[in-house]
């Protein structure tokens, strides 16, 4: 379907304002890129889109930005996506949705976008197109001669859609060039993942021949494992970072709950029947044959929090890179090179390309013991002194609780083709009774803010703070800082009898 919109630059002494009809699935950096050309910006500030009103409701504003601008603060808003991503489909549902874009958190354009109409595509239209305009838009950073009357802004609405129409053109011409750039990261991550399987290296290669390469954009250290020695799953395990790095090594310890805590990449080898119809439909975008059994590849991104979920552009490209030096690597291996036990010396073979073209790479023996140590790195008190002194003047309450934090096997999915996360779920149960003192369900990433805070309103909530907690060890030592400060007694056991037992319930009773 085509939108037709009315997007009116607010907060000037005269009407500007154009009518612009756009594909419906187009992303909202598409309209970012068509909406600087309609009102001559030249792109040189920030800018995000603010949601307002999604399908006829008044919503709480959520940020759709840019994914590598840095955040910042913004208390009123529920959440930040990513403009590359998002779709004008996904929030513009009935007429009159509005949604605000701002252009210059300085001078702070605001453009008020309303959807006026919903089209059926016409043959011989051109989209985007620009089809009514009124008034020229003020020049970059003139908000203070705008206001003051000191810029004349009548046009001629011929001219300027004339205008307007060909700076269009011109910006698509742009963004065609770099939707070529994304099918050419794909098309190289499918034929480098047709070469590795060629290769088929796990027939050499142990899970635990961990080797790394440094990404030449990011400087980012991925760690990777060959899989398949074991003749289950075949393929190319990343682990991106000092996260990734952590993911791996609670992996080889098998500690619990690892789906939710890791941060990876996974490529596997599946058979052609096994494919979900997107899996599908990758692959025979690009000509890239393949064929056979346990052949097709499956690319999955692991986020903590976050469903598992098909890799983006950024993913695609760290797995590339990763591929292309894990072909390398098999060479070397299958030469007898002496590669370091990372998990023995706390040292890593590693790839370090020459180029961001990966063409040549040369090679080193990463000491990683730091980022190991980092793992048993001590949380830090994540509460404000005020906060901390309001809880020190609660009285002291003669109770054991059992406290919990943790994520729920329910993904969520808020839109039908955005990433589900899983649930963060709190409670704390009376040790005796087996009361339940306190609970919620929230979305987030677990770290040891969360834990403090939450810890936090469960003493508002209990009004004092518990004689004794009761807890896992490893939600003891987030809060460690915090209970410390408050001379708190925990008791750390293996699971929490009481809150297993609510927990399991309420597990039942989704099911």
């Amino acid at each position: 379907m085509i939108y037709e919109f009315k997007v009116t630059l607010k907060d000037i002494p005269v009407p500007v304002w154009r009518v612009i009809q756009m594909d419906s699935e187009a992303t909202f950096y598409a309209f970012h890129c068509v909406l600087q050309a309609a009102f001559n910006w030249y792109d040189i500030h920030l800018h995000n889109f603010m949601v307002e009103q999604k399908n006829g409701k008044r919503v709480e504003r959520t940020f759709i930005k840019p994914k590598d601008e840095e955040d910042y603060d913004s208390p009123i808003a529920t959440g930040t996506l990513d403009e590359e991503e998002e779709r004008l489909s996904s929030w513009f549902k009935l007429v009159n949705d509005k949604v605000t874009y701002v252009y210059d958190f300085g001078d702070e354009w605001r453009h008020e976008i309303v959807l006026t109409n919903i089209l059926e595509r016409s043959e011989d239209v051109f989209y985007p197109s620009v089809i009514a305009a009124k008034n020229a838009a003020p020049e970059e950073d003139s908000r203070f001669e705008v206001l003051t009357g000191q810029v004349d802004l009548e046009a001629d609405e011929k001219d300027l859609l004339l205008e307007i129409n060909e700076e269009i053109m011109n910006g698509l011409s742009d963004m065609v060039s770099q939707l070529d750039e994304v099918n050419h990261l794909w098309e190289n991550l499918l034929l480098s993942a047709k070469q590795f399987h060629a290769l088929k290296p796990w027939n050499a290669m142990a899970d635990d021949d961990i080797f790394a390469v440094i990404d030449p954009v990011t400087q980012e250290i991925l760690f990777c494992s060959v899989l398949g020695a074991g003749r289950e799953t075949f393929g190319l395990a990343v682990y991106i970072g000092q996260e990734g790095l952590e993911a791996l090594m609670d992996t080889i310890e098998q500690k619990p709950d690892i789906l939710f805590k890791q941060r990876s990449i996974l490529l596997s080898y599946e058979d052609r029947g096994d494919l979900q119809k997107d899996e599908y439909e990758l692959i025979k975008t690009y000509d890239v044959p393949f064929r056979g059994r346990k052949a097709w590849p499956v690319f999955k991104s692991y986020q903590p929090g976050l469903y598992p979920w098909m890799i983006d552009n950024e993913e695609a490209r760290y797995l590339t890179v990763a591929l292309q030096a894990a072909i390398e690597v098999y060479d070397d291996f299958m030469h007898d090179v002496d590669m370091p036990f990372l998990f023995e010396e706390k040292k890593v073979y590693t790839k370090v390309p020459r180029d961001i073209n990966n063409q040549h790479m040369d090679t080193a023996i990463a000491d990683i013991e730091g980022m190991l140590a980092s793992r048993t790195h001590e949380a830090k008190l994540e509460v404000s002194e005020i906060d901390l002194k309001r809880v020190k003047n609660l009285p002291v309450v003669p109770r054991t609780i059992e406290f919990a934090l943790q994520y729920v096997e329910l993904p969520i999915q808020n839109e039908p083709d955005e990433r589900p996360f899983f649930p963060l779920m709190v409670i704390a149960v009376e040790h005796e009774s087996g009361y339940i003192i306190h609970q919620d369900l929230f979305s987030g990433v677990l770290n040891a803010n969360v834990f403090q805070m939450e810890l936090l309103n469960l003493f508002q909530t209990l009004g004092g703070v518990p004689q004794q907690l009761l807890m896992k060890r490893e939600i003891a030592a987030h809060i460690k800082p915090l209970t410390d400060s408050l001379n708190l007694h925990v008791k750390t056991v293996d699971y929490p009898s009481k809150v297993n037992k609510v927990i399991n319930s309420l597990y039942h009773h989704m099911d």
